[in-house]
């Protein structure tokens, strides 16, 4: 009894690390750089624009959507600007979404400004819509943030052109799949519940799959 007891304990830690670690590697300051990424490779762009033009736009994007925001929200825990709750009362949660929406815009402008490929604007452009609207439902509901950025890319997949011999359905089963695992380590981690999950996903895909 008391082996199977310290064995069910030890694989709740190990459940509870690996999905803290799935949570980690999927979360959804990444997804922006994954999604121009996955663009430029499957428009064959990362052949027909010059080298030098593909690092400022992978630049651009991981500076404005993952660097700063990332610099930006520890500050924010530091001067109690923000905090951990997942009420939806608790309006200093908002800071960080708010931030990143700044920055979302930021790259979406300095992306048009410099003449990069439309289909790259238009991503951006849907992540600042998105995090507006998970900025507005925030205030009322707390919506995963996390399943939303996957729910993004894989409405992304579907939607950009792919070249020939690049196979746009093997990255939609995997991020489906990707999508099933962090939906499945948000609950077990107690951190959203089934509805937030849910909707969260579909508020990704949703406005990816308009706009893009």
């Amino acid at each position: 009894m008391i082996f199977l007891l310290h064995a069910s304990e030890k694989n709740f830690e190990m459940m509870t690390l690996l999905s803290r670690f799935i949570s980690v590697i999927l979360h959804p300051l990444i997804i922006p750089l994954a999604g121009i990424l996955l663009i430029l490779a499957s428009g064959g762009y990362l052949h027909s624009l010059p080298w030098a033009a593909v690092k400022i736009i992978l630049i651009i994007v991981f500076v404005t959507s993952f660097a700063f925001p990332m610099s930006i929200v520890p500050f924010l825990y530091y001067r109690k600007i923000t905090g951990n709750s997942s009420s939806p009362d608790d309006y200093q949660k908002l800071w960080p979404l708010l931030v990143t929406l700044i920055f979302y815009f930021l790259g979406y402008y300095i992306l048009n400004r410099i003449g990069a490929p439309q289909i790259t604007g238009k991503f951006m452009l849907g992540c600042v819509i998105l995090a507006f609207i998970l900025l507005f439902i925030s205030t009322r509901w707390n919506i995963s943030m996390h399943m939303a950025g996957i729910g993004c890319l894989a409405g992304t997949i579907i939607n950009i052109p792919g070249s020939s011999g690049f196979n746009l359905q093997i990255f939609l089963i995997s991020t489906i799949l990707a999508a099933g695992l962090l939906g499945f380590s948000r609950l077990f981690l107690n951190l959203n519940k089934p509805a937030e999950v849910y909707t969260g996903f579909a508020a990704g895909f949703a406005v990816f799959a308009l706009i893009m």
